[in-house]
């Protein structure tokens, strides 16, 4: 195991400090320390489960160690987080992008949040594009949607990614893999070009030796969370220096016992032999190669050619590999009792300010970017305005039937109407936003993209604010128009008048003032808001913590009826305040402002509004504690 603790921190390398980490009981690493140089190509080899990605998930800083530390340029990554997300980036698993969005497009957005104004936004998008040779292929590949690249297309724009801002150190897990010869032989030319032009430190993780063969200058060998090696490529080649291919024309049989007698370890190469020919391996320790050729001269052994052959990488991987597995390295106790030593500050603050800001833009690009934003903000006015217009219809009838089928009817009001149209239009804006809120998180980690903002320099924090302050700009832009449609549709169809019973004589005998009506229209305006707040905030909160897009709007529409459901089967009524369903309006009655409302409109004389008190305070308890949960799950949600 290498034991170096890194107690010297460098201010111009990626180091890794004795990192140790556990899911559940199982101790997937052990005291790991690494340090990747700028322009570094470092090769992260292991079998698949030996830790590798689990390795650079933690250098980015999307899961957190349980022991040990990351620096970057002499900082620590976890007091720095959005210092790192300058200077350090990276590519885990599948790249994953906004599919029904050009390539192009999805790197302007990243640029946006990663830091540039409007007028930089697209030069770095297109720097990046043109570096990764994505501009190489159809021209039209610039306007072609994500979902109709190829996978090695895909991966470069994965990379791509990851140098928006010129980073210093990118991380990319197994970028080979799944390509095909071509596109393999492009990515390697790529990750050179990286390096060596753009002085770019590289850390590639593989299973594959061959990928990285020819690639990397470093090398580090995991094996089942422990680090056997690190050494650069140069001088792990140089473990078996003096091995050598030894070719001679004679019986292989007779070369072998020969061999044998000078100590030299003879290994035939059976599909190397040539007619008439035979092929030997051999090691010769301390003997010269003319003292070798001077002796099969003697024996009258015709040498064909004898060259230096150093070892290929997989031989040297195997080799430390199975002394591994002989010592039990892996197993090993624990003797990891360095201290972290202590870091510096980011001596020049890289990070761009406005992150909330930015956080916001990247929220609004992503809700506006289709016909299905336009549907969502409509569809509750929408409904509320053919509500209001089947009640103009149904009373266009009643009135028809008055002294003849009927003796008298109630007048419907516009304030009747606008009490209609909220009654169905908020409960269907109300499932829309929890629904969408459901998804702002969840459908992102499910996806792959929610990883590329933990990447950029935003913390947890301003993602999940900027994230949530959007549901409920996009909530009171609903509200809004559902208001405007319902008050411009009860004034339409009907007036703002004195509610009363029109009599078979034509005369209407007075219930309820327009005056005492009036007096309600504002408050049922505005009380719903808080409520229709908290309910956003709650689908949010619901889908931070889980991990499917799918179960969390399963789960934040179960937690929608469940609460509007207990006002039926709640035993205590007189508690029932404390249920956020009970300031809002539902198909099962209860007793809300909206409700209270509509009763008094149309002139039910005992309409009560027993929890009319609670309204802001209950709305303002489920608000901070759905903000508070979601906040506190994000930052410990593991990218």
């Amino acid at each position: 195991m290498n034991n170096n603790k890194n107690k010297n921190i460098s201010n111009c390398s990626l180091q890794l400090c004795s990192l140790t980490h556990r899911f559940k009981k199982q101790e997937v690493l052990h005291d790991v320390s690494l340090n990747v140089e700028k322009g570094d190509c470092y090769g992260l080899l292991g079998h698949n489960g030996a830790g590798k990605t689990t390795l650079l998930r933690i250098a980015l800083g999307l899961i957190k160690p349980n022991g040990g530390a990351v620096a970057v340029d002499g900082f620590n990554l976890r007091a720095y987080p959005r210092e790192a997300g300058v200077l350090l980036r990276g590519l885990i698993e599948v790249p994953s992008f906004n599919e029904n969005w050009s390539g192009l497009k999805n790197l302007k957005v990243l640029a946006r949040l990663q830091g540039f104004n409007h007028k930089l936004t697209a030069i770095e998008a297109n720097r990046v594009f043109e570096l990764v040779g994505l501009n190489q292929h159809n021209g039209a590949v610039n306007n072609k949607r994500v979902r109709n690249y190829s996978q090695g297309m895909k991966q470069r724009l994965g990379i791509a990614q990851t140098l928006i801002g010129k980073p210093s150190y990118i991380l990319l897990d197994e970028p080979l893999n799944g390509l095909d010869p071509q596109a393999i032989m492009d990515m390697r030319c790529l990750i050179r070009r990286l390096t060596k032009d753009e002085n770019i430190a590289v850390v590639i993780s593989s299973h594959q030796l061959n990928e990285i063969s020819g690639l990397c200058n470093k090398v580090a060998i995991l094996r089942e969370g422990a680090l056997l090696v690190e050494k650069s490529m140069e001088s792990l080649l140089e473990t078996d220096k003096k091995l050598y291919r030894l070719s001679v024309a004679a019986e292989p049989s007779l070369v072998d016992e020969f061999l044998t007698t000078l100590s030299v370890d003879p290994q035939q190469e059976h599909g190397a032999n040539k007619p008439r020919e035979s092929t030997f391996l051999i090691n010769l320790n301390e003997m010269k190669p003319a003292q070798l050729a001077s002796h099969l001269l003697e024996k009258n052994i015709e040498l064909v050619a004898l060259t230096p052959c150093d070892p290929s990488l997989e031989e040297v991987y195997l080799k430390i590999d199975e002394k591994a597995a002989r010592e039990s390295i892996a197993s090993a106790p624990h003797t990891n009792k360095a201290l972290i030593p202590s870091f510096s500050s980011p001596k020049e603050k890289r990070a761009p300010k406005w992150a909330f800001l930015r956080g916001m833009n990247y929220e609004m690009t992503r809700f506006f970017s289709g016909f299905k934003s336009i549907i969502f903000l409509t569809l509750p006015a929408i409904i509320a305005w053919v509500s209001i217009f089947m009640m103009y219809q149904k009373a266009s009838s009643n009135a028809e039937k008055v002294g003849k089928e009927v003796f008298s009817i109630t007048q419907i009001t516009a304030f009747d109407g606008v009490g209609a149209g909220l009654k169905i239009g908020l409960p269907i804006l109300m499932v829309l936003m929890v629904g969408l809120a459901s998804q702002s998180i969840a459908g992102e980690q499910t996806s792959g993209t929610l990883r590329y903002l933990f990447l950029r320099p935003i913390s947890r924090i301003q993602i999940s604010l900027s994230k949530l302050s959007m549901l409920i700009l996009i909530c009171m832009m609903g509200y809004a128009l559902l208001v405007i449609t319902t008050l411009g549709a009860s004034a339409y169809f009907f007036d703002f008048i004195d509610l009363g019973e029109v009599l078979p004589n034509g005369k209407i005998f007075p219930l309820v003032k327009k005056e005492e009506m009036l007096r309600y229209l504002w408050p049922v305006l505005y009380t719903p808001i808080l409520p229709l707040v908290s309910y956003t905030a709650l689908g949010f909160a619901i889908g931070s913590w889980l991990k499917n897009s799918v179960g969390a709007l399963v789960a934040a529409l179960s937690v929608v009826f469940i609460l509007d459901l207990g006002r039926v089967v709640f035993p205590f009524q007189e508690k029932l305040g404390w249920l956020l369903s009970s300031h809002m309006p539902s198909p099962f009655g209860g007793d809300s402002f909206v409700l209270f409302y509509s009763n008094v409109v149309q002139g039910v004389s005992n309409a009560t509004n027993p929890f009319a008190g609670q309204c802001i305070t209950i709305s303002l308890v489920w608000l901070v504690f759905a903000m508070g949960f979601s906040i506190i799950t994000l930052k410990r949600k593991a990218g």
